[in-house]
């Protein structure tokens, strides 16, 4: 229910609120039952005006002509997880309303009930850009549907997301890890190697065939990717985009290694595949190696994502610039790349004692803390 309720030196009030068509409106009032009673009844005007629509299908029917359209022109993990929340949330809650019905107070009560149901506003706001895409096309006349005039998400701002700081390891929980893998598991070392020294996704690395390994002139070319829904290998990244990673001095050797290890493969031949030289999966990954030397090295539990966030976090406190490590994890949105630049508390203590000032004048003490 959209009530806010206020305390002031004049007592208690409530004030009543909803947004129609990119507009707002509110009243307030001393009684929360009176904000419930008015809220309500604008609520049944505005649903009894609806936008002239040429179709009555509802929200269920166009959802079964859209999907299909919709998985054509993205990656069939998007498509797949759109028909999920599709599944869950909207046909359950929306789905017997018509399309030209459908108001943005039906979207915020949806909302609320996510939320009710103790998601957070990141799932919240990740359904609401499926059902801004599905109004999106469900109003253009180039789609062939033109359903309604305008798309009731569009004055719904999204959630506010608290920032969280995205785990990293510290440089000796890197050399524990590694020192415990080559012990242990010695099989899959040149993988984590690889995943800490290039920030590559799993996915880009499971798919790493030798042809896009260039030993000579160091460096990785960064062309494919898998689809872990549907366990297969696409030729194509994230982003699709092709980028091209350096190899570091400790990475080539190690790569090196792993090429006469596997007795000289061919350029079609996976870089980090199974027992059997097939597609690895996850779930082999993690419980076969990485859960096991996490443990017995003991250092803190991340996931195999994490691995990129430490390249990132450790690149940044190195030195290196944000606009060139947007390049090498292929972001296409500089403000992805700055959520990898989560610094350490004693990086940033060290960065901000470089200059001191007093009355006899400033100084510098790079280098020293406190």
């Amino acid at each position: 229910m959209n009530i806010r309720t206020r305390k002031g030196k004049k007592g208690t009030t409530h004030q009543a609120w909803y947004r129609h068509r990119g507009e707002f409106f509110a009243k307030t009032f001393d009684k929360r039952s009176d904000a419930k009673d008015w809220l309500q009844r604008e609520t049944a005007s505005v649903r009894k005006n609806p936008t002239q629509s040429k179709s009555g299908l509802t929200l269920s029917e166009f959802c079964e002509q859209w999907l299909p359209r919709y998985k054509v022109d993205v990656k069939y993990c998007t498509y797949d997880n759109a028909r999920l929340y599709i599944g869950k949330w909207l046909v359950p809650n929306l789905g017997d309303l018509r399309m030209d019905e459908i108001t943005d107070l039906d979207l915020i009560d949806l909302r609320e009930k996510i939320l009710d149901a103790e998601r957070g506003p990141r799932t919240a706001n990740y359904v609401m850009s499926i059902v801004s895409k599905l109004f999106n096309d469900a109003t253009n006349p180039s789609k062939q549907w033109n359903l309604r005039a305008g798309n009731p998400v569009k004055g719904i701002k999204p959630l506010a997301l608290e920032l969280k700081k995205l785990p990293y390891w510290e440089m000796d929980e890197i050399t524990k890890f590694l020192s415990e893998v080559e012990k242990t598991c010695p099989e899959d070392f040149a993988l984590y190697s690889f995943l800490l020294n290039s920030g590559a996704r799993i996915g880009e690395a499971c798919a790493l065939h030798w042809d896009q390994v260039e030993l000579n002139r160091n460096r990785v070319e960064i062309r494919r990717n898998v689809d872990w829904v549907r366990h297969r290998i696409e030729s194509t990244t994230k982003n699709h985009e092709l980028r091209v990673v350096g190899i570091v001095e400790e990475l080539s050797k190690d790569l090196r290694k792993l090429y006469l290890q596997q007795g000289r493969p061919n350029s079609n031949q996976l870089v980090f595949p199974n027992s059997v030289g097939k597609l690895r999966t996850l779930k082999s990954i993690y419980r076969g190696s990485f859960e096991l030397c996490i443990r017995r090295a003991r250092v803190k539990a991340i996931t195999l994502h994490d691995l990129r966030h430490t390249f990132a976090a450790q690149y940044v406190m190195n030195g290196g610039k944000i606009y060139d490590l947007k390049k090498i994890l292929g972001h296409r949105d500089i403000k992805m790349t700055e959520r990898y630049a989560h610094l350490s508390s004693e990086y940033i203590q060290q960065q901000t004692a470089i200059i001191g000032f007093s009355a006899s004048g400033a100084k510098r003490t790079k280098g020293r803390i406190g």
